[in-house]
């Protein structure tokens, strides 16, 4: 007999017995510690898993649904609710309470340190962490982890009754696991996935499948108020599920978690709502509906121009009992479209057209609701011009092939050039030249380029008025952030794209070397950039620059920008857009 960890004084069944100390906010009849559960040579080793059972189980015969939770450590709070916890068995208490859905066993299943390469299905396109042994982790889960699980508790075996969860790249995993394999789960928990991994891979196949398989009941959770990347990837796979045949309401339900981050608090605010929609008696009724921002704050006025990128609604439709969706795809109508317009239906955004106030209404089947519009005149912001080459740029560190810089960034102090700047463009590129004035040059790469200096450019290539609302939010897909270290020579300087796993464009070209008086930064962005974003007549870029000053004594930095960064409250609408001559 294994020697296994409960929480609490007495074992429940004859198979466990106690190691350790009460934890008062675990049932001791209920809570269960598999340590070093041996994953017999499937995956990856042992692992701890985390069992809680149903609060009659020791009372009735009964079989029970089983849900099966990725990151183990942040799944089960006890008897008090714990924001640091997802909570399902929390919520799952307080939901039996009043008769509303079927009780289920929750199992939590730790990670054992390589989270990236156990929860994703393919090698990916991160250049520090490589993926693909979600296929192992289903092999450990359904030939050995359930098979025990079955075998050891009371449970309910088929795949209807089989559920999956998990958060980020957990979300990911549930999600793909559901839809490759609904023989063996039929419901999925899918909280913030990451579904940008591997260029948007499982949305691309749900797309571009002929599915003839059982469909699982798919309840998604979009959140991360400060990466509408994130929560517009859910919308489309949530639109993907639906024309292949998944049904709104019936089999896949959709909540966004208002001014969520991409975190556990996230998860956990929408926890009831995913146990009652996978484990539900019956499906509520409709009481009404609310048009709502994805802020955390519900405001009674949208100011376009305050918002800027987060100027987005969403439709929640509101149960009885507490419950909550929101709509996938309402409908839209704003009373005057000379004031405003809908940016794009799949992510709710509102843009602006000229200044005033209107209303918006949405609607849902009959389910419908209003909300005011505070618009301004999206026309009216700083533009500076951008200037056709009139002859070969070199990307080469010299800036013989530039007459002169036209645009400064100034010291607050003393009010001397930080760095000078400017910008053109032919048919194959736009090119950016910067020269940085500084004494002193940080080439420390020691720490992984956080004490060597650096000047950094944000380049927003969207559509107007889109991209002069830019917040500075989602740089991995919004816009381009490029870094640049520089080097004694230009084999020794550092080049980055400043985000979490895209790469710069493959046909970019850039130099960053010191020079006698700081040193000199050229960029070459490819127009198929700009194409893709904008269309063949493209009409202009928005640009930021900043200079990543290192204190060599502390390691410290400063920043020094040239228009406000785009995240900042002193940042505005427009700022250093350039348009094109």
């Amino acid at each position: 007999m294994k020697r296994y960890r409960i929480f609490g004084l007495t074992a429940i069944t004859l198979l466990f017995f106690v190691v350790g100390k009460a934890q008062n906010n675990f049932d001791s009849q209920r809570y269960i510690e598999l340590r070093n559960f041996s994953d017999k040579g499937v995956f990856d080793g042992t692992r701890n898993i985390k069992i809680c059972l149903p609060p009659d189980y020791q009372n009735s015969q009964e079989r029970y649904r089983v849900i099966y939770f990725f990151d183990g450590k942040r799944v089960l709070a006890g008897s008090q609710n714990n924001p640091q916890t997802m909570a399902p068995d929390y919520y799952h208490n307080e939901l039996l309470k009043d008769g509303l859905i079927y009780p289920a066993i929750f199992v939590a299943m730790n990670d054992n340190g390589h989270r990236t390469k156990d929860l994703t299905p393919t090698k990916g396109l991160l250049e520090t962490e490589e993926g693909g042994d979600l296929d192992k982790y289903f092999d450990f889960v359904a030939k050995v982890l359930k098979p025990y699980i079955d075998s050891h508790f009371r449970t309910k075996t088929e795949a209807e009754f089989t559920g999956i969860a998990g958060h980020s790249y957990g979300g990911l995993a549930a999600a793909w696991l559901a839809y490759m394999h609904p023989d063996v789960f039929g419901m999925a928990g899918v909280m913030s996935p990451s579904l940008w991994w591997d260029n948007h891979l499982l949305i691309t196949k749900i797309e571009a499948s002929k599915y003839n398989k059982p469909r699982p009941k798919f309840w998604v959770m979009s959140a991360d108020v400060n990466d509408p990347g994130m929560w517009q990837d859910v919308r489309s796979m949530m639109n993907a599920f639906k024309a292949k045949g998944w049904q709104e309401g019936g089999n896949l339900s959709y909540n966004h978690a208002y001014g969520g981050l991409h975190d556990t608090h996230a998860c956990n605010s929408q926890m009831r709502n995913m146990l009652y929609f996978l484990l539900g008696k019956e499906k509520p009724k409709l009481i009404g509906a609310s048009v709502k921002s994805i802020q955390a704050e519900q405001p009674p006025m949208l100011d376009l121009e305050s918002l800027g990128e987060k100027a987005c609604v969403l439709l929640e439709l509101q149960y009885a009992n507490g419950y909550s969706t929101n709509a996938i795809n309402a409908q839209y109508e704003i009373e005057n479209n000379r004031i405003a317009r809908i940016g794009n239906e799949k992510n709710g955004q509102i843009l602006p057209l000229s200044s005033g106030t209107t209303r918006l209404w949405m609607s849902n089947g009959k389910a419908k609701a209003s909300i005011d519009i505070k618009s301004f005149d999206c026309s009216s912001h700083e533009k500076y011009t951008l200037e056709r080459s009139d002859s070969k740029v070199n990307i080469d560190g010299c800036l013989n092939d530039w007459k002169a810089l036209k645009y400064s960034c100034f010291n607050e102090k003393d009010t001397s050039v930080r760095y000078k700047f400017d910008l053109k463009y032919d048919d194959k590129f736009l090119y950016i030249a910067i020269k940085v004035f500084d004494h002193f040059v940080s080439l420390d790469s020691t720490d992984g380029y956080k004490k060597r200096d650096r000047i950094v450019i944000s380049l927003d290539a969207q559509k107007e008025p889109v991209r002069s609302m830019n917040k500075g939010l989602s740089p991995w897909s919004s816009f381009l952030s490029i870094g640049m270290a520089p080097g004694k020579t230009a084999d020794k300087m550092s080049l980055e794209r400043m985000a979490f796993e895209k790469r710069l464009p493959s046909d970019l070209k850039a130099v960053s070397i010191i020079d006698a008086e700081g040193y000199v930064s050229e960029v070459a962005i490819p127009i198929s950039y700009i194409k893709e974003r904008q269309g063949e007549d493209w009409n202009g870029v928005r640009l930021n620059i900043y200079q990543k000053k290192v204190n060599p004594d502390d390691g410290s930095n400063r920043r020094f920008y040239w228009r406000p960064d785009w995240k900042s409250k002193e940042s505005y609408y427009g700022s250093g857009s350039f348009v094109r001559m």
